[in-house]
């Protein structure tokens, strides 16, 4: 019998050498430009751009005299606040099929809005960045950036002193937070 079956955990090499040569593979990628990006939120999904704003899909998110959009939440001064807002709360649904590669650029340049001093369209390679850090170590990076562990909670302080601080019950619902929103710059913490 023919035996076809690929192992996927090693990228579809068959013999050990190629195993060495996939693992050492370059998955470089570019990170979608800005421009190209709002193009296709544009046509894809329905985004306008509407006296200055960068605005969500929908004719009740524009600003205006009789509307009820709120900057920050409906439409953005700068198209990076956008970014930032699709990181925090996702993209809506797409009203035009947009192929799995767009779909994956999208994804990209959206999950890339709270990578500090990346410039646009940049190139990234995942080797690059080096493995997953263990949530202790990541923890210890964490805490010279200023959140703290209190009370039983992960606490995330707001860069503005007037706003509460987050507290979060466990280390997940922490670091989803932080992957939607960013870490944020807490004045007095060290640099990492």
């Amino acid at each position: 019998s023919d035996n076809t079956e690929i192992d996927y955990a090693s990228n579809g090499a068959e013999t050990e050498s190629e195993v060495s040569e996939a693992s050492s593979e370059d998955n470089t990628f570019q990170v979608m430009s800005s421009g190209d990006a709002w193009k296709l939120l544009m046509e894809h999904f329905g985004f306008k751009y509407h006296k200055g704003k960068y605005c969500l899909p929908g004719n009740e998110n524009k600003p205006g005299k009789d509307s009820c959009a709120i900057e920050g939440r409906h439409y953005f001064s700068t198209l990076m606040e956008l970014r930032k807002h699709l990181c925090a709360y996702g993209i809506p649904k797409c009203k035009k099929y947009l192929a799995y590669p767009d779909v994956t650029a999208i994804n990209h340049w959206v999950r890339f809005a709270n990578v500090k001093g990346l410039p646009d369209a940049a190139f990234v390679n995942p080797a690059d960045v080096g493995g997953y850090l263990s949530f202790r170590g990541a923890w210890s990076m964490l805490q010279k950036l200023g959140l703290t562990w209190c009370g039983g909670f992960y606490i995330v302080e707001d860069p503005d002193p007037l706003k509460e601080s987050k507290k979060f019950e466990n280390q997940e619902d922490m670091s989803v937070h932080l992957a939607r929103f960013g870490i944020p710059h807490i004045r007095g913490s060290a640099n990492v």
